[in-house]
């Protein structure tokens, strides 16, 4: 784990010369080398996550023969030891940090590709015996009826279970799981604590679909002076519509007043499924006023007054296979659209 996380360090933080061919052509070895690194690394991280999904299929696949309580009792438990492998501690790290701008190479592609969908079929297929088996219900015999025989004999009853059953496990390991929106939980729009002087922000939130936004302010929300505020936005940019703009502290520090009534306490509605903050620390910190007093703002935005219940999210393995398609695709992209067009 040190060493993945010392590798894609190096990975973010490196960045290109353009001013000079000598600078440049550091740049180009040191991407080379770390590049190399990724690569290496990457393979032996997929090559293990691969045996541990091979390993956890033949188990899923053994498990579905015990009875329904003990089958459940063992999916459970399977799905915890299965996060603490190497599946829960690097992978997720490995396939956040592949999409970074600066492993979007053909090379990497090309290389990861053939394992990164062997990954893909192995975790939706353990997803899915995961999701049919797990919940699977005891087969109980039925209260005996006068036609129960030519029931059994025609094999009806069980035929419809047996279809219903095979219509899931056609439709995938999706089926009947509910993908919470990225935005369910709410965007969070921070300033640096406390504010410093001449600090400027600007942000821009977008909730597609929405017909208006809620915004919640923190209760720390606090500046220096009431003319050191924050203004937001019914739009895309400064230029649209201004909904309120708040200021100022009530601890009696600086001006030792707020902006008309204050930082709110309630939701701030916003019409419309865009809205823009810009805030400018315009006063410069005096020596006795605390960190509190200009502790700066956050703000929750959310497309609905209540928030949606996510807590318990996705599956392991179903968020898992997810997050692998979603790289496989990435890297389908590089390489369709092949090597860069030289001058």
């Amino acid at each position: 784990m040190a060493l993945l996380s010392h590798v894609m360090s190096a990975v973010v933080t490196v960045s290109h010369d353009k001013h000079s061919s000598e600078g440049q052509s550091k740049t180009n070895k040191l991407h080379e080398m770390i590049q190399g690194a990724v690569l290496g690394l990457a393979t032996k991280i997929l090559l293990g996550c691969q045996e541990v999904l091979e390993v956890l299929l033949d188990v899923c696949r053994s498990f579905s023969a015990s009875g329904a309580e003990e089958r459940e009792c063992r999916f459970q438990g399977l799905e915890r030891v299965a996060k603490a492998t190497v599946l829960g501690h690097l992978l997720p790290v490995l396939m956040t940090s592949l999409t970074h701008g600066n492993l979007k190479y053909l090379p990497l592609a090309d290389a990861l590709m053939p394992q990164l969908v062997q990954l893909v079929v192995l975790s939706s297929q353990c997803a899915l015996l995961l999701k049919t088996q797990a919940c699977r219900p005891g087969v109980e015999d039925p209260p005996p009826t006068p036609t129960s025989d030519v029931v059994e004999l025609i094999g009806g009853g069980k035929q419809t279970d047996e279809m219903k059953h095979d219509t899931e496990e056609d439709a995938g390991f999706l089926f009947g799981v509910k993908v919470p929106a990225p935005w369910a939980t709410g965007k969070s729009v921070e300033s640096i604590h406390p504010v410093r002087d001449n600090y400027k922000f600007r942000e821009t939130v977008q909730i597609p679909g929405a017909r208006c936004l809620y915004l919640r302010f923190d209760p720390r929300c606090s500046s220096q002076y009431d003319y050191d505020k924050l203004m937001t936005f019914a739009g895309p940019s400064t230029s649209c519509r201004k909904v309120a703009e708040y200021g100022g502290n009530t601890l009696g520090y600086g001006s030792r007043s707020v902006l008309g009534s204050g930082w709110p306490k309630d939701l701030v509605k916003v019409d419309g499924d865009t809205v823009t903050f810009s805030f400018e620390m315009r006063s410069g910190r005096e020596h006795n006023t605390p960190d509190r007093a200009m502790w700066g703002f956050l703000i929750t935005v959310r497309a609905q007054e209540a928030s949606e219940d996510v807590s318990g999210g996705l599956p392991f393995l179903t968020d898992l296979a997810l997050g692998l398609s979603v790289l496989a695709c990435n890297m389908l992209h590089i390489l369709y659209r092949g090597p860069e067009v030289t001058q």
